[in-house]
């Protein structure tokens, strides 16, 4: 829309089709059952990122703002979902910037729509230029989300109504975001369950 209306295309001729995606299927397993199936801790809140483990998709970002979380909340637990040319690098950084086991890189899955009740919150803290599915998928699980204010997910999220939103590469206020919908479970359920409505 934006670009169409900068080239010049009459607003009242652009019609926006809102990203989506089909409505979650009731879970399969409960959230402990899967927390136990992933060698996940029983306690503990869970974050989650999920895409092609590329540079260019900010996951270093990812774990550097996970850390800032893990000191508010130690026994908080980054799952890594996807694979991809940088996933040895990640790795490697993860191994260094945190203590063992509290990141784990489950590498690509195909069943990521299954898994998402055992997780307490989704991250998108990429740079993207379009909704990614991953994000949509997380929002219609009824997950509170935490992602980067850009064009691509403002489509998808309405600040505190449907997700949060923080500014590009700013790890305090996605750290803040983070710490508030742990910290407010009400508040998480609540976000959730506007973004999957």
């Amino acid at each position: 829309r934006r670009q169409l209306e900068q080239y010049g295309v009459d607003s009242q001729k652009i019609h926006t089709i809102r990203p989506g995606v089909p409505a979650a299927a009731p879970p399969h397993e409960s959230a402990p059952q899967l927390r136990a199936r992933l060698s996940l801790p029983a306690e503990g809140p869970i974050v989650a990122v999920v895409g092609p483990l590329r540079r260019h998709k900010r996951f270093d970002e990812a774990i550097w703002t996970f850390e800032l979380v893990r000191v508010l909340h130690p026994q908080a637990r980054l799952v890594v979902m996807g694979d991809g040319p940088d996933r040895a690098r990640l790795e490697g950084f993860a191994h260094a910037a945190s203590e063992s086991g509290c990141i784990r890189f489950l590498g690509y899955r195909d069943d990521i729509f299954e898994l998402l009740p055992a997780v307490d919150v989704f991250w998108q803290l990429e740079a993207g230029r379009s909704t990614p599915f991953a994000l949509l998928e997380a929002q219609a699980a009824g997950l509170a989300v935490v992602a980067s204010d850009i064009p691509a997910h403002q489509d998808a999220i309405t600040e505190n109504l449907t997700g949060r939103l923080a500014p590009l590469g700013n790890r305090a206020d996605a750290t803040r975001a983070t710490d508030e919908l742990i910290l407010h479970p009400e508040q998480a359920a609540r976000l959730g369950a506007a973004a999957a409505a």
